[in-house]
């Protein structure tokens, strides 16, 4: 016996504009009660998770890629923290370096060098 895939069932809300300080101009709410973010079809918010699951996990993007500079961009339901910047898995240690050496103009172009 084969399963059958299981019916995706969600609800696309777009704004009339960006919000104002998420970025995002869709709203979408799943049956099962996750809710994403999107701009431009791209899961994407500026001011909070991009994704959040009934369980409490949170992921924080940005242009469709894990993203957060105040803090750990994907949370597990268990309590489990990783590190992302521009799509790439970084230690906290490595987090912590940038964040805390560096000025808000040097930080943004380590930023973009890592998303090279």
């Amino acid at each position: 016996m084969t399963s059958q895939p299981v019916a995706l069932s969600y609800r696309v809300v777009t704004l009339a504009e960006r919000h104002p300080s998420g970025g995002y101009d869709q709203v979408m709410t799943f049956a099962d009660g996750s809710v994403s973010y999107l701009r431009g079809g791209a899961l994407h918010c500026e001011d909070g998770p991009a994704h959040v699951e009934p369980s409490g996990a949170e992921t924080w993007l940005q242009n469709d890629r894990e993203h957060r500079d105040s803090g750990p961009a994907v949370i597990f339901s268990n309590g489990v923290r990783e590190y992302w910047l521009r799509g790439r898995r970084v230690q906290k240690s490595e987090w912590r370096k940038l964040r805390a050496r560096t000025t808000p103009l040097r930080r943004i172009r380590l930023l973009t060098e890592l998303a090279r």
